[in-house]
């Protein structure tokens, strides 16, 4: 079998690896443009796992030379929670909404503490259980927590990630590996120097015309050099280009949401003196006056993106409002502007070709999705290509995956952008009428109850995401009133999880306090800081 991909970007270089490693013999070509996005001030934050998932795909292992190797090469920042902040007001002080899968409420009974030898219901629960997270909300209800006490009490990484400390690396295992903050392109030339060699010819071309089949695939792409490819399968990996999309007219539909942004204002700032405090071992997400801004830390500098509706402000008003949070004095990268269309391609595989990634849709940067879309659509290929005969009859689990992850992107934004306190323009107001109209804090409750969006779906090839307790963390933070998924408890049980709370609160509070630092940590991986970032002009 014989695939052309198109694009050697991030997406490209890791959709040609992967293949071409788990099919050696297959033939795995390449057209690079050098078209792709080369933004050193752009950061992506990863999603959890990222590198057991990446080393998958490589079929390399998950451990710490490969961490290591990344690190040194890339520019990549240790990444181990996500903070929201400025979603109450213009100046609260946020949450954590990355912590793990909530064990269900019995696993306080365990005397063992570690609930190895308890069901896999209790360990790892669906919908029907009562989790501990609901027990904590009973005794907030007999004020017996605060607020305040939640992340804490609930959220294992919360004093690692608030103190900047990061989990030693000899005690990880591969899914315990802090996850990444990355530069696409800088990911991608990683990429290229280890793999690229592996492809069996690349191109440094652009596809100039594409040749179709009576029955509405691609006969071959003919480049500006006039050589003509012909392949099996082609897979579009050219970002907002959409070269495939656009040739063949695919239907684009936009998100079933009223609320999106298409406007993205980005900036890269140096670190200062104070370097230890800035580079951040979690994406924060601040809530703005027209949407929301990321800050992602990686060694050379700190990215920031302001993504906004435009029809509310000019980019020259976002950018104002920008530096307010990212100090123009400090800045290492001048401003970017991306715009997009918000949706995607109602078919993403058709016939003999695949869009991957951004080629494939875009709804908004929120919670690391466009790459953990990017991988989902990889492993999904990959499991294809093992009966390649059978891949015009599979086309519908891509493009019900791909369409299923749109779907939830554009779900989740809503959830959290309308359901969010924040009052402080007419965006605001605008979004708290949408949430009123289309009854969304019903709509969250229910994502809550949902198989779906529990541990056991993935293993019944149901799950979707994203997972309940963000949606859980982020509707106590906006607090609405979680006392309809509540029983009421014993009251010994009620003092055991009081106890339990505060216990864990304490315990992580020590252990985060024997943790290395962030600059120590780096160093355990043969890096020091203040040979790679960049400070201030």
């Amino acid at each position: 079998m014989k695939i052309c991909v198109i694009g050697s970007g991030f997406t490209g270089m890791l959709a040609a690896a992967s293949i071409k490693r788990n099919y050696p013999h297959y033939t795995v070509v390449m057209i690079a443009s050098g078209k792709e996005m080369k933004l050193p001030g752009l950061g992506l934050s990863c999603p959890p796992g990222f590198i057991k998932w990446t080393a998958d795909l490589l079929t390399i292992p998950a451990d710490n030379n490969l961490l290591r190797d990344i690190l040194t090469n890339t520019n990549s920042a240790a990444k181990t929670n996500m903070k929201w902040q400025n979603f109450q007001s213009a100046a609260d002080n946020g949450f954590f909404s990355g912590f793990p899968v909530v064990p269900a409420a019995d696993v306080l009974l365990d005397p063992g503490h570690t609930s190895l030898n308890l069901l896999p219901e209790y360990q790892l629960p669906g919908n029907d259980k009562y989790l501990l997270t609901d027990l904590w909300y009973e005794l907030y209800l007999a004020g017996r927590r605060t607020l305040d006490d939640f992340d804490p009490d609930i959220n294992q990484f919360y004093w690692y990630a608030s103190q900047h400390r990061i989990l030693p690396h000899y005690i990880y295992n591969e899914w315990t590996m802090p996850s990444l903050q990355i530069n696409s392109w800088s990911f991608g030339e990683w990429l290229k120097t280890r793999f690229q060699s592996e492809l069996d010819q690349v191109f440094d071309s652009t596809v100039t015309e594409i040749k179709k089949t009576d029955s509405g695939g691609i006969r071959s792409v003919v480049l500006d050099s006039g050589t003509e490819i012909t392949a099996d399968f082609y897979l579009d990996c050219s970002g907002f280009g959409r070269l495939l999309g656009r040739a063949f007219d695919l239907e684009y539909v936009n998100p079933h949401t009223d609320v999106y942004h298409d406007t993205t204002v980005v900036v890269g700032n140096g670190y200062t003196e104070n370097v230890d405090q800035e580079m951040m071992p979690y994406t924060a997400g601040y809530g703005m006056d027209y949407g929301w801004t990321f800050a992602i830390s990686m060694q050379n500098c700190k990215s920031f993106g302001y993504n906004f509706d435009s029809s509310f402000i000019t980019t020259d008003q976002a950018l104002e409002e920008l530096n307010l949070l990212s100090n123009p004095h400090t800045r290492t990268v001048d401003p970017v502007i991306m715009k997009w269309d918000p949706g995607s391609y109602k078919t993403a595989l058709n016939k003999n070709f695949a869009l991957l990634g951004l080629a494939s849709g875009f709804i908004d940067p929120f919670d690391a999705n466009s790459v953990a879309l990017q991988i989902r659509q990889i492993q999904t290929l990959i499991e294809l290509f093992r009966s390649p005969a059978n891949i015009n009859n599979s086309t519908n689990v891509y493009n019900k995956r791909t369409s299923n992850f749109y779907h939830s992107v554009a779900e989740r934004l809503e959830f959290h952008q309308s359901l969010a306190p924040r009052n402080t323009s007419e965006y605001w107001r605008r979004n708290h009428s949408i949430a009123q109209r289309r009854k969304l804090e019903d709509s969250v409750f229910a994502a809550m109850a949902d198989p779906d969006h529990y541990t056991p779906a993935r293993a019944a090839g149901t799950y979707k995401p994203y997972p309940m307790h963000l949606y859980l963390s982020e509707s106590l933070y906006y607090g609405l009133d979680m006392s309809r998924r509540c029983r009421q408890s014993s009251t010994a049980m009620l003092q055991l999880a009081d106890e339990y709370f505060q216990s864990f609160n304490r315990l992580n509070q020590h252990r985060a306090q024997l943790a290395p630092t962030q600059r120590q940590w780096y160093a355990e991986h043969g890096l020091n800081l203040d040979n790679s970032v960049t400070f201030r002009k």
